[in-house]
C-alpha cells in the first residue's frame, strides 16, 4: 500500500484550520477550571470564616456568663449575712445577745469640738518670693494704717 501523495496534501492543508479550534478549547476550558476553582476556594474561606465567628461568638457568650457568675459571687461575698458567718465560724467571734443604749443628759461632743486641743503644727519657713513694687506699696499703707490705729 502506497500512500497517496494528494490524500498527505490535503490533510497538510487542513490542519492548520483546525489549529486554531483546538488550541482554543483547551485554554477555554483551563480558563473554566481556575474560575471554578477561584470560586471554590473563596467559598471554602468564607465557609471557614463562618465557622470561626460563630465559634468566637460562643466563647465569647461563655466568657460573659463566667463574668456574671463571678460578679454573682462578689455579691455573696460582700454581702453582711456572708461576713457575719465567716466572722463567727472562722474568727470565732460571738454575736451580741443584745443591744444597750444608754441615755446621756449632756449634748454629743460635736460642740465641743472647738474647746478640744489639737496638735501644734509644725512652722515651716516661708517660702521667699519676690514682691512687686505695688505689693511694697500696699505693705506699707497697710502698716501706716496700723501704726495710726495703735496711737488712737
Amino acid at each position: 500500500m502506497g500512500i497517496n501523495r494528494f490524500a498527505v496534501g490535503d490533510r497538510a492543508q487542513r490542519l492548520p484550520q483546525l489549529s486554531g479550534l483546538t488550541a482554543l478549547l483547551p485554554t477555554t476550558v483551563a480558563l473554566v477550571s481556575l474560575a471554578s476553582l477561584l470560586l471554590l476556594v473563596q467559598t471554602s474561606r468564607v465557609t471557614s470564616a463562618g465557622y470561626d465567628i460563630g465559634r468566637l461568638e460562643k466563647t465569647r457568650e461563655e466568657w460573659k456568663q463566667r463574668i456574671y457568675q463571678l460578679e454573682s459571687e462578689i455579691a455573696d461575698l460582700q454581702s453582711l449575712e456572708h461576713i457575719k458567718e465567716i466572722a463567727i465560724t472562722e474568727l470565732g467571734m460571738i454575736p451580741t445577745p443584745e443591744y444597750v443604749y444608754i441615755p446621756l443628759d449632756e449634748p454629743s461632743q460635736v460642740n465641743h469640738v472647738a474647746d478640744m486641743h489639737l496638735p501644734a503644727r509644725e512652722k515651716t519657713e516661708p517660702e521667699v518670693q519676690s514682691i512687686g513694687w505695688w505689693q511694697k506699696v500696699l505693705n506699707f499703707v497697710t502698716l501706716w494704717r496700723d501704726r495710726v490705729k495703735d496711737t488712737e
